[in-house]
C-alpha cells in the first residue's frame, strides 16, 4: 500500500509505503532512485497485497462501526452500509487496474500516487450510482 502524505516541516510530499508491514517514508524529491516504478506492479503480487490491505481496512471499518451510533453520529442511514458491505468486495482488482490506467505513463514512470486509495474511489462512485438508484430515497 503506497500513501502521499504532507512533510510539514519540509512542505513537500512524501510517499509513504507499507507492504508487509514494512514503512519508509519517501521523499519524492530526494528519494528517487527507491520510489516504485509501474513496470514494478507487473511483477510479484503487489496488486493482491493492495487488495488484501483494501480487505483489511474493511475489517477495520466494520470493528468501528460496531462501537458507534453509526445513523445519529454521522446521520448515514444504516441501509446504505448495509449496501456497501454487500458490494464493496466486488471488483477490488478491476477498480485498482482503472485507477493504475487512468495515471500509467510508461513502465519507467516512478508511481507517485496512492495506490490502495484507487479502488475505494471505484467502490465508492459504484455505491453512490447504486444509492441513488434505489428505491429507498
Amino acid at each position: 500500500m503506497m500513501y502521499i502524505i504532507p512533510n510539514e516541516v519540509e512542505n513537500r510530499w512524501a510517499i509513504l509505503t507499507c507492504i508487509r508491514n514494512k514503512s519508509k517514508a519517501l521523499n519524492k524529491n530526494t528519494d528517487i532512485p527507491n520510489t516504485p516504478y509501474y513496470r514494478d506492479l507487473e511483477s510479484g503480487d503487489i496488486k493482491s497485497l493492495i487488495e488484501n490491505s483494501i480487505t483489511d481496512f474493511f475489517s477495520l471499518l466494520d470493528n468501528y462501526f460496531k462501537q458507534i451510533n453509526f445513523e445519529g453520529d454521522f446521520g448515514i442511514d444504516n441501509e446504505a452500509y448495509l449496501k456497501f458491505k454487500e458490494m464493496r468486495s466486488q471488483n477490488i482488482r478491476d477498480f485498482l487496474e482503472h485507477g493504475i490506467k487512468a495515471f500509467y505513463k510508461s513502465p519507467d514512470k516512478h508511481i507517485e500516487e496512492t495506490l490502495f486509495f484507487y479502488p475505494l474511489i471505484g467502490i465508492l462512485n459504484k455505491l453512490a450510482f447504486e444509492l441513488s438508484n434505489s428505491d429507498n430515497q
